[in-house]
């Protein structure tokens, strides 16, 4: 609503009197929808978060169940030299060195989007129809990235020098 400086009265140079708008708020304008009450906003502003929190707590509920499918897939099999770990809401995937050492290679995250994420690695969206597609992808992708490494890098260019 733009403001009538010719209307408003003021009490010195520039500044309007309070008394105005505790009028000018109070009568209702024709046409024009009546304004909105801090009480009601708080109301709807307070659903508003308990539903949100509601959801968030479903989604965590969701990504917990479908990173402990992972792990029971991931560990159905014994794989030499990695160990996979449930931790809060994470799996950490890890490669046992020599003397117990072990090097934390990624691990997989449920994301705000309700998808798996390993790295630059992520599946499809995670529903009620897609989760064991995504626990079968999650595991592919695991396996790929063990074997990457693995794998040295066979086309690394090598330091040639030249004897005279």
């Amino acid at each position: 609503m733009p403001l009538n400086n010719a209307c408003m009265p003021k009490t010195r140079r520039g500044l309007v009197h309070a008394g105005y708008f505790r009028r000018q708020s109070q009568l209702p304008k024709s046409g024009e929808e009546v304004m909105v009450l801090i009480a009601e906003a708080l109301a709807v502003e307070r659903e508003r978060r308990k539903r949100e929190t509601e959801e968030t707590a479903t989604q965590r509920e969701v990504g917990r169940a479908v990173l402990q499918a992972l792990l029971q897939r991931l560990t159905a099999d014994s794989v030499p030299n990695w160990h996979f770990m449930l931790s809060d809401d994470e799996i950490s995937v890890l490669r046992i060195k020599a003397a117990n050492a072990r090097e934390r290679v990624g691990s997989w995250v449920v994301d705000p989007e309700m998808k798996l994420v390993f790295g630059p690695h992520t599946t499809e969206w995670i529903t009620a129809e897609s989760w064991s597609r995504v626990v079968d992808e999650a595991v592919e992708i695991t396996a790929k990235v063990i074997v990457d490494t693995e794998t040295p890098e066979a086309n690394a260019p090598r330091l040639r020098i030249a004897h005279p």
